[in-house]
């Protein structure tokens, strides 16, 4: 090799371009705690990932990337005591980002928490560490995360498999997966849209075998009977005899105070001997329209036609009508008349009787 010919000379350079963007401060001390921590977790991942390793080096990326405030407070802020400066500003801008831990109140924050709407287990536990970070649970962290998870699960079946089983943090996760895929490849080979016990643990049904309730036929509550859907009530148009409302009959009426006194007097009609006879007996057939009667089923028939059709009572426990009138004279004409058509005892014993019989017109009874 000719020594006058130059040497070519390589050099090799390596960029080092962080993309961590400047930390900007919240409105409150807790939110901009938490965005602090993860601020300086991203950088550093960039400090690793780079190659970072020099504490000058990393402490001058801190103050470049961490925009004006951090070079402001690195400035102002009392240094402390350390060899290795970054740590040293480091130590001093989380004294003045992050809030006064408070284990208590991150353990409150922690109870309240609850699983979202179709959440998977693993995200909800995933969730229920980062806040159980703060709560200083130290060796029982797992075990108050498994605790939490009975206690707010609303997976029942999951839940007795945990505690008869004594299953750890780590196997309730795991089994708990195990059914929520199990239930979406039981949706996907269904195609049913419906929800099958659903893909959160949080929403699964037990497999216990769910029995449908037989049908009950219920009859209508306007008419009392049973005429089916889709056919015409009986009782539209109808007016109620117990609360002179339209619309419903009497024997479904909801007003309780005219309902029992309309009780009571059937139930006084009921109790008398009188014997009923018509024409004409009333044939129905199939064909006849549930609407020509009504629910009442007392000796005035079902309708108003059929009262025609209802023969005058002739006896009464083998008392004539004759035996029942009495002669009144009304503008000179004598006038046979029932004093009581609806009693069948009497009202009087024979001494007052007696007493009026004198006062009576013509002197008859």
């Amino acid at each position: 090799m000719d020594r006058g010919e130059p040497q070519q000379i390589t050099v090799i350079t390596e960029t080092r371009n962080l993309r961590s963007q400047p930390f900007i401060q919240s409105d409150d001390q807790i939110s901009t705690g938490k965005h602090w921590e993860e601020w300086m977790e991203s950088i550093e991942r960039e400090f690793r990932y780079f190659r970072i390793t020099e504490p000058a080096d990393k402490k001058d990326a801190l103050i470049i990337y961490g925009g004006k405030d951090i070079s402001r407070l690195e400035r102002s802020l009392r240094d402390e005591e350390g060899e290795d400066e970054y740590k040293v500003l480091k130590n001093k801008l989380n004294k003045y980002y992050l809030p006064k831990k408070n284990k208590h109140h991150a353990r409150y924050l922690f109870l309240k928490m609850k699983p979202f709407r179709d959440e998977y287990t693993v995200t909800y536990v995933m969730r229920l560490r980062e806040k159980a970070h703060a709560c200083e649970f130290e060796a029982t962290c797992d075990e108050r995360i498994l605790e939490h998870c009975i206690q707010t699960i609303t997976n029942q079946d999951l839940i007795k498999r945990a505690i008869s089983k004594g299953w750890n943090l780590d196997k309730f996760v795991e089994e708990a997966g195990q059914m929520e895929d199990t239930c979406l490849q039981m949706k996907d080979m269904k195609g049913d849209p419906r929800d099958i016990g659903t893909f959160s643990a949080n929403k699964i049904q037990s497999n216990r075998s769910n029995y449908r309730a037989h049908d009950v036929e219920e009859n209508c509550g306007y008419c009392g009977f049973d005429h089916g859907e889709g056919n015409k009530c009986p009782a539209y148009g109808k007016q109620c005899r117990n609360c002179d409302k339209y619309n419903h009959f009497a024997s479904v009426c909801r007003a309780e105070k005219k309902k029992q006194q309309y009780r009571a007097g059937n139930f006084r009609r009921e109790g008398r001997s009188v014997k009923k006879t018509t024409e004409e007996k009333i044939e129905t057939d199939s064909n006849t329209d549930i609407s020509d009667y009504d629910e009442d089923e007392d000796y005035f028939g079902e309708t108003i036609k059929h009262i025609m059709k209802i023969r005058k009572v002739k006896t009464v426990q083998g008392i004539r009508d004759m035996d029942k009138t009495v002669t009144v004279r009304i503008d000179d004409v004598d006038v046979k008349v029932e004093p009581d058509s609806g009693a069948d005892v009497n009202v009087m014993d024979e001494n007052q009787c007696l007493k009026f019989q004198s006062k009576t017109y013509g002197n008859q009874y």
